[in-house]
């Protein structure tokens, strides 16, 4: 039994990989409903321009998963201007901006899905295992390792068995469960805000990047999603319950960027926290101290472009299989 603390992206796509194993597994989520926290907030764009390349082969592998699997996916591209960064996109095509003041490079092969659907699909996926809500989990641990996994919202106590293993997909829970098992993570929590646009222009081309602003906006059927791109530093927050943050400044950035997107065409906006690690690669791989304890966090804004690929790779190393991708750059243990 592999138990899974966190029913975002990234702990629903793994228990999706283990099932096409027939291992069993067990999801518990915090919140009442999937996507209530971050990964049901982003806009949803699977990218695979990195400057890291060990995030780009997994960003590839991603985008491959997306193609083949998931019904929301659309290749509507990415015209991306980058900003002091070599991409290597000196092959992608060229293409003007909708405001026409400058072009960008046009990723054909990149695109949109939907968040809440994909989420949603992913959950549904119960023959191997149940996802568990409303259970806020903490680990009891003893020489050996995890003994049990108390829920402190319902009570109940969750017996470990010696085979199990526990994989920490939790996004903002992950720095508390961290403590527990002496883990030096070095999670940082991040707040963005993403602003919903009527779509007044009827525009559907590719998604559009300005990284020189950190401006970006994708359409979605008759609105635009947009963000400044900031990473605002925030405290954890121990539930989801907090209302969205509008930010002036943010919109004044993106209408600077985007003048089509003023803030007189805004419809709604949401908030949502991430944790990432200092250099910006998740967590994917065993715990240095705890035995049977596995680490599957810290992606920040990367969830839903990078996910798939480690959620495959994860499977296989906690089924006792050789991973499609070395998970060594992913390791807990590089902050050790």
């Amino acid at each position: 039994m592999v138990h899974i603390i966190g029913a975002g992206i990234a702990g629903l796509l793994l228990a999706e990989a283990l099932s096409k194993k027939g291992k069993k597994w067990c999801v518990y989520e915090r919140a009442a409903t999937v996507g209530a926290e971050a990964s049901g907030k982003t806009a949803g764009i699977i990218r695979t321009y990195e400057a890291d390349p060990v995030i780009a082969a997994v960003a590839r592998a991603s985008l491959a998963y997306y193609i083949a699997h998931e019904p929301s996916f659309r290749k509507t591209g990415i015209l991306l201007r980058p900003w002091e960064v070599d991409y290597a996109l000196e092959d992608a095509p060229v293409k003007i901006f909708s405001h026409g003041r400058f072009s960008g490079f046009l990723l054909e092969d990149n695109g949109t899905l939907e968040p809440m659907e994909t989420l949603q699909r992913l959950a549904q996926n119960t023959l191997h295992g149940l996802v568990r809500y409303n259970a806020e989990m903490r680990l009891e641990l003893s020489e050996g390792g995890v003994t049990a996994l108390v829920d402190t919202l319902g009570g109940e106590r969750i017996t470990v068995q010696k085979d199990d293993q526990v994989v920490i997909a939790a996004g903002e829970g992950a720095p508390a469960l961290s403590v527990q098992t002496a883990t030096p993570l070095g999670l940082i929590s991040h707040q963005r805000s993403l602003y919903e646009y009527h779509n007044t222009t009827a525009y559907r081309g590719p998604v559009e990047w300005d990284e020189e602003s950190g401006c970006y906006f994708r359409p979605c059927d008759e609105t635009l999603i947009a963000t400044a791109g900031e990473q605002i530093p925030v405290e954890p927050r121990l539930s989801d319950g907090e209302a969205p943050v509008k930010s002036e400044k943010s919109l004044a950035a993106i209408a600077a960027a985007f003048p089509f997107l003023n803030p007189q065409q805004l419809k709604s906006y949401r908030t949502c926290r991430r944790t990432m690690p200092l250099d910006n690669r998740p967590y994917c791989g065993a715990d240095q101290n705890q035995p049977g304890v596995f680490w599957f966090t810290g992606f920040g804004g990367r969830g839903i472009s990078i996910a798939p690929a480690l959620a495959e790779a994860l499977s296989a190393a906690l089924n006792g299989e050789t991973p499609g991708f070395d998970l060594a750059p992913f390791s807990p243990a590089r902050q050790q």
